[in-house]
Protein backbone atom coordinates (compact mmCIF):
# COMPACT_ATOMS: atom_id res chain seq x y z
CA UNK A 1 0.00 0.00 0.00
CA UNK A 2 2.56 2.09 0.87
CA UNK A 3 4.10 1.32 -2.63
CA UNK A 4 0.74 2.85 -4.35
CA UNK A 5 0.21 5.49 -1.80
CA UNK A 6 3.94 7.25 -3.09
CA UNK A 7 3.64 6.23 -6.49
CA UNK A 8 0.31 8.42 -6.81
CA UNK A 9 0.90 10.55 -4.15
CA UNK A 10 4.76 11.49 -4.49
CA UNK A 11 4.42 14.66 -3.10
CA UNK A 12 2.30 13.25 -0.12
CA UNK A 13 4.14 12.43 3.77
CA UNK A 14 4.32 8.84 3.93
CA UNK A 15 5.04 7.28 7.54
CA UNK A 16 4.91 3.46 8.68
CA UNK A 17 4.24 2.29 11.88
CA UNK A 18 4.68 -1.54 12.73
CA UNK A 19 6.31 -4.48 14.43
CA UNK A 20 8.56 -6.08 12.33
CA UNK A 21 12.13 -4.67 11.88
CA UNK A 22 12.43 -7.23 9.01
CA UNK A 23 9.43 -5.68 7.01
CA UNK A 24 10.23 -2.20 8.65
CA UNK A 25 13.47 -2.14 6.85
CA UNK A 26 12.48 -2.51 3.46
CA UNK A 27 10.43 0.73 3.52
CA UNK A 28 13.31 2.97 2.97
CA UNK A 29 11.39 5.17 0.13
CA UNK A 30 8.90 6.67 2.49
CA UNK A 31 9.38 9.56 4.87
CA UNK A 32 9.73 7.91 8.29
CA UNK A 33 9.40 4.82 10.02
CA UNK A 34 8.24 3.92 13.24
CA UNK A 35 8.30 0.87 15.39
CA UNK A 36 5.00 0.76 16.54
CA UNK A 37 6.59 0.40 20.81
CA UNK A 38 9.03 3.78 20.15
CA UNK A 39 6.26 6.43 18.76
CA UNK A 40 7.07 9.73 20.82
CA UNK A 41 4.44 10.39 22.68
CA UNK A 42 3.39 13.73 20.30
CA UNK A 43 3.10 11.57 17.15
CA UNK A 44 0.27 12.80 15.20
CA UNK A 45 -1.15 12.33 11.72
CA UNK A 46 -4.30 13.06 10.01
CA UNK A 47 -4.92 9.98 7.72
CA UNK A 48 -4.14 5.90 8.20
CA UNK A 49 -4.34 3.38 6.43
CA UNK A 50 -4.12 -0.17 8.43
CA UNK A 51 -2.88 -3.14 6.55
CA UNK A 52 -1.98 -5.45 9.88
CA UNK A 53 -4.94 -7.69 9.88
CA UNK A 54 -5.45 -10.70 12.24
CA UNK A 55 -4.85 -10.76 15.99
CA UNK A 56 -2.36 -7.53 15.72
CA UNK A 57 -5.61 -5.32 14.29
CA UNK A 58 -7.13 -4.77 17.61
CA UNK A 59 -3.69 -2.99 18.99
CA UNK A 60 -3.15 -1.19 15.46
CA UNK A 61 -6.58 0.41 15.97
CA UNK A 62 -6.09 1.16 19.53
CA UNK A 63 -3.08 3.09 18.12
CA UNK A 64 -4.04 4.23 15.20
CA UNK A 65 -6.97 6.32 17.43
CA UNK A 66 -4.43 7.11 20.36
CA UNK A 67 -2.53 9.10 17.46
CA UNK A 68 -4.76 10.58 15.02
CA UNK A 69 -5.50 13.87 14.64
CA UNK A 70 -9.30 15.15 15.27
CA UNK A 71 -11.83 14.85 12.05
CA UNK A 72 -9.22 12.33 10.24
CA UNK A 73 -9.80 9.45 8.20
CA UNK A 74 -9.17 5.63 8.97
CA UNK A 75 -8.94 3.00 6.07
CA UNK A 76 -9.36 -0.74 7.01
CA UNK A 77 -7.76 -2.77 4.76
CA UNK A 78 -6.08 -5.52 7.11
CA UNK A 79 -8.60 -8.83 7.52
CA UNK A 80 -9.44 -10.23 10.59
CA UNK A 81 -11.08 -13.43 11.77
CA UNK A 82 -11.87 -12.38 15.07
CA UNK A 83 -14.18 -9.58 15.93
CA UNK A 84 -12.35 -6.69 16.92
CA UNK A 85 -13.34 -3.76 19.21
CA UNK A 86 -13.13 -0.23 18.97
CA UNK A 87 -13.33 2.84 21.25
CA UNK A 88 -16.02 4.05 19.94
CA UNK A 89 -16.04 7.04 22.55
CA UNK A 90 -12.86 8.42 21.38
CA UNK A 91 -13.67 7.48 17.80
CA UNK A 92 -16.85 10.15 18.20
CA UNK A 93 -15.40 12.85 20.09
CA UNK A 94 -12.20 13.17 17.11
CA UNK A 95 -14.96 13.21 14.76
CA UNK A 96 -13.13 10.30 12.69
CA UNK A 97 -14.61 8.88 9.64
CA UNK A 98 -13.86 5.05 9.31
CA UNK A 99 -14.28 3.08 5.09
CA UNK A 100 -13.66 -0.03 5.01
CA UNK A 101 -12.39 -2.10 1.67
CA UNK A 102 -10.91 -5.43 0.96
CA UNK A 103 -12.66 -5.61 -2.20
CA UNK A 104 -10.92 -4.75 -6.09
CA UNK A 105 -13.07 -4.12 -9.20
CA UNK A 106 -11.89 -4.03 -12.62
CA UNK A 107 -10.95 -0.31 -12.54
CA UNK A 108 -8.59 -1.55 -9.87
CA UNK A 109 -6.95 -4.27 -11.74
CA UNK A 110 -5.93 -1.96 -14.64
CA UNK A 111 -4.62 0.70 -12.61
CA UNK A 112 -2.07 -2.16 -10.61
CA UNK A 113 -1.09 -3.18 -13.56
CA UNK A 114 -0.25 0.22 -15.14
CA UNK A 115 1.66 1.14 -11.50
CA UNK A 116 3.51 -2.29 -11.77
CA UNK A 117 4.95 -0.46 -15.13
CA UNK A 118 7.08 1.76 -13.34
CA UNK A 119 10.15 0.13 -12.16
CA UNK A 120 10.35 1.42 -8.75
CA UNK A 121 6.97 0.00 -7.93
CA UNK A 122 8.14 -3.23 -9.20
CA UNK A 123 11.31 -3.68 -7.71
CA UNK A 124 9.49 -2.79 -4.85
CA UNK A 125 6.90 -5.39 -4.27
CA UNK A 126 9.45 -7.95 -5.60
CA UNK A 127 10.44 -7.76 -2.21
CA UNK A 128 7.27 -8.82 -0.45
CA UNK A 129 6.29 -11.31 -3.06
CA UNK A 130 7.72 -15.08 -2.64
CA UNK A 131 6.61 -16.92 -5.35
CA UNK A 132 6.31 -20.78 -4.43
CA UNK A 133 6.54 -23.81 -6.86
CA UNK A 134 3.94 -23.88 -9.25
CA UNK A 135 0.65 -26.01 -8.24
CA UNK A 136 0.33 -29.11 -9.72
CA UNK A 137 -2.15 -31.54 -7.60
CA UNK A 138 -3.59 -31.50 -4.55
CA UNK A 139 -0.78 -32.27 -2.36
CA UNK A 140 1.03 -28.88 -3.78
CA UNK A 141 -1.93 -26.93 -2.13
CA UNK A 142 -1.31 -28.43 1.19
CA UNK A 143 2.63 -27.39 0.70
CA UNK A 144 1.47 -23.79 -0.79
CA UNK A 145 -0.24 -22.81 2.77
CA UNK A 146 2.35 -24.37 4.39
CA UNK A 147 4.83 -21.95 3.02
CA UNK A 148 2.59 -19.28 3.50
CA UNK A 149 3.17 -19.84 7.21
CA UNK A 150 6.73 -19.65 7.01
CA UNK A 151 6.78 -16.12 5.15
CA UNK A 152 6.43 -12.65 6.52
CA UNK A 153 5.40 -11.60 3.35
CA UNK A 154 3.43 -12.54 0.40
CA UNK A 155 2.87 -15.28 -1.25
CA UNK A 156 2.11 -16.38 -5.14
CA UNK A 157 0.95 -19.17 -6.95
CA UNK A 158 1.14 -20.52 -9.99
CA UNK A 159 -1.82 -23.23 -10.69
CA UNK A 160 -1.12 -25.32 -13.39
CA UNK A 161 -3.82 -27.52 -12.95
Amino acid sequence: VATIAKAKFPESKIIIVGKNPEKLRLFSFVDEVYDVSDLPEDFTFDHAIECVGGSGTQDAYREIIRHIQPQGTVVMMGVSEFEVPLNTRDILEKGLTWVGSSRSGRKDFEEAVQLMADPKVHARLNLIIFESNPIQEMKDIYHFFEEDKLTAFKTVAKWDI
